[in-house]
């Protein structure tokens, strides 16, 4: 095994060559079968490639080294999480942009600044039953006095919860996912959508919110502090003002939860929400209902986006002068086609 810099292992079948002059030397080690990564306890995140060279420098007593490798991703010891795509675990510390590793070639670093870098290109990070995420990501352990993690960052992610037809995603985020031993946090925000139902529309900013650490608030490092408001076990995409509109004729406004329900090979899609605003019609008449609890389903049934919703609050009507209109009023669309819906912790 090799130990690069502190901050990375790989192992494999490796041969050295030594190249000599009077003031300055250089070791050239290259392998293959490579595996290499970071770990922490029995959580690793590595990728597996054909080659690996590692230049070794020794320039009149100062020494330096290059180090290039591309694999296949993959996490390991975290269960139901995956990672798949092409990782490149890179460090230099030359001073040379362009380093030349003989037979395996040269490789461009895109600075000659000392830097170390494990990242990838369009990677795809799966939680089981709950969202995918895709895009670039980088990794790398976090020191912090005797604890160790590693965190996957990136920005320009997609973050995406259900299957085709029926998905909600959110499109340009900033990500962040902490591995603490074989728990995690995970955390992103950006501008929602929702794909492939028809009639019904979905704007505003949602965040991306799994926990599995036991801890109410996460520190993320650079990404910031994350309070997911409990302690227990979660997986939500969580939104602030949100917008939904139905067919263009009803709109509903407010802080909704979002939910991917799996039961065996059934799966849906569940939106609720609390102290819900509601309304109809065109300004300056409207008739709206207030304060109202909110449910949204929606999944595929033999083929088709459907979807079902109930509301129900105080009612009020505006824009007729000395007309007043009170009491409660329920919302309800359904085109699933069922009489009764489940909207699970709601009824």
């Amino acid at each position: 095994d090799v130990v690069i810099g502190g901050f990375a292992t790989a192992s494999g079948d490796f041969l050295l060559v030594r190249e000599a002059t009077v003031d300055s030397s250089s070791w050239l080690l290259t392998a293959q079968n490579v595996n290499a990564g970071i770990s922490v306890a029995s959580v690793s995140v590595s990728i597996s490639g054909p080659e690996l060279a590692v230049l070794l420098l020794d320039e009149s007593g100062e020494t330096s080294y290059a180090l290039h490798v591309e694999g296949i991703a993959s996490v390991t010891g975290l269960p139901g999480v995956t990672l798949s795509g092409t990782m490149l675990l890179q460090a230099n510390t030359t001073g040379d942009q362009v380093v030349d590793f003989g037979e395996y070639g040269e490789i461009d670093f895109g600075t000659s600044i000392e830097f170390f870098s494990f990242a990838g290109i369009n990677l795809d990070l799966e939680i089981a039953g709950f969202a995918s995420l895709s895009g670039n990501f980088a990794a790398r352990v976090i020191n912090s006095g005797s604890d160790e993690s590693i965190l996957i960052s990136g920005s320009g992610i997609t973050a995406t919860m259900g299957e085709d037809p029926i998905a909600l995603s959110v499109s340009d985020a900033d990500f962040a996912l902490l591995i603490l031993g074989e728990t995690y946090a995970l955390h992103a925000q950006a501008t929602v959508r929702l794909n492939a139902v028809p009639g019904v529309t979905l704007s505003g900013i949602v965040e991306v919110q799994a926990n599995t650490t036991g801890e109410q608030v996460v520190d993320f490092g650079d990404h910031g502090e994350i309070d997911f408001g409990t302690s227990a076990e979660l997986y939500l995409f969580v939104g602030t003002d949100l917008l939904i509109g139905f067919d263009g004729i009803v709109s509903l406004r407010g802080d909704l939860t979002i939910q991917r329900i799996v039961d065996g090979t059934d799966e849906s899609i569940l939106i609720t929400g609390e102290s819900i605003n509601a309304s109809m019609g065109a300004s300056p008449i409207e008739l709206s209902i207030n304060n109202a609890v909110f449910a949204l389903s929606l999944f595929n049934s033999a083929g088709s986006s459907v979807y079902a919703v109930h509301a129900i609050g105080d009612v009020a009507l505006t824009g007729i002068p000395s007309v007043t209109f009170g009491g409660v009023l329920e919302f309800w669309a359904n085109t699933t086609g069922e009489q009764i819906v489940d909207f699970g912790d709601y009824g």
